[in-house]
Formats: C-alpha cells, structure tokens, sequence
C-alpha cells in the first residue's frame, strides 16, 4: 500500500506491506522492548562532571529483527487486532521517504496561497544551509515498486 502523507508545507510517502499471519515476521509486529537509554546517558553525564538530565526510554520494535532491504529501512511494524485507519486487521510492516536526501517540501506551485510567507522564509534558511547531496522526490510509482521489492524479499523467508 501506497499512501502519501502532508502537512501545510511537505509530503512524503510511506509504503506499507500486510504480512500474512503465518508468515514468521508476523509475530514480530507484536514485539515491543524497552532500554532505558536515558540511565546510561545519565551516568555517562555525571561520570564527565555535567548536571544529569532526566531518563528517557527507547522502543524497540519487531521490524529490528527483520531481515529486508528497502529505502531507509523498516520504520514501521504493527499488529492490529481491529481496523485502524487506513489498515485493516492484521500485521503490517512500513517504511517512509522522509529521510536526507529525500525532497519533503511542496514545491511552491502546490502551496497554498496562505502559507507562501512561511514556506519562502523556510526556502531562504534551507538556501543557506544546502545539502551536499541532491534531494530525490520520489513518485508513487517508485513507492509501488518499493513495495513489490519488499514482497518478493518477504516470500523467501
């Protein structure tokens, strides 16, 4: 599944693949794991003499444990047990094209009329600061490839 995300000034794209629940990265969708990275980063802050900061907690999610190459990684896994959005029950696994290098702002064009002032001051920062790469503006199209990848990658496991 192909869908496009936006917001006032950006899109960007995610594919999505339902995985079928016999398939071995299905339970992986149901798996959720908590380090507290926050009490190392404490202690790593009071061993150099700083004031330490509060915890914090990272997620672990089952798509660490899968094995499939696509643009940016797996970014997404989730077990639905009733419809949700845009997905249907099940287990899904998900990827975005919103990383460096992707293009994320609207062109100007596709801007509406009442938020040209915040995307031209944005464009003149980005200006500033240019990456030294060149940004890709994917296409659905290219998504739904992606996508296809994916699946053929998903029926050798």
């Amino acid at each position: 599944m192909v869908v496009k995300h936006s917001t006032e000034l950006m899109e960007w794209f995610c594919g999505y693949v339902k995985l079928p629940s016999d398939h071995p990265y299905a339970k992986l969708t149901k798996k959720r794991s908590w380090t507290d990275l926050g009490f190392m980063l404490w202690k790593a802050r009071k061993k150099l003499g700083r004031k330490p900061k509060s915890c914090r907690r990272y997620m672990h999610t089952g798509y660490d444990k899968m094995d499939i190459e696509v643009h940016g990684g797996l970014t997404f896994s989730e077990y639905y047990n009733e419809p949700k959005g845009i997905f249907p029950i099940g287990a899904w696994i998900g990827w975005d094209y919103l990383h460096l290098g992707d293009a994320m702002y609207m062109q100007e064009k596709d801007i509406a009329p009442k938020d040209l002032k915040m995307y031209r001051e944005i464009m003149k920062m980005q200006a500033r600061y240019p990456l030294t790469i060149p940004e890709k503006r994917w296409t659905g199209k290219e998504v739904e490839r992606e996508c296809k990848k994916v699946i053929n990658q998903l029926l050798k496991v």
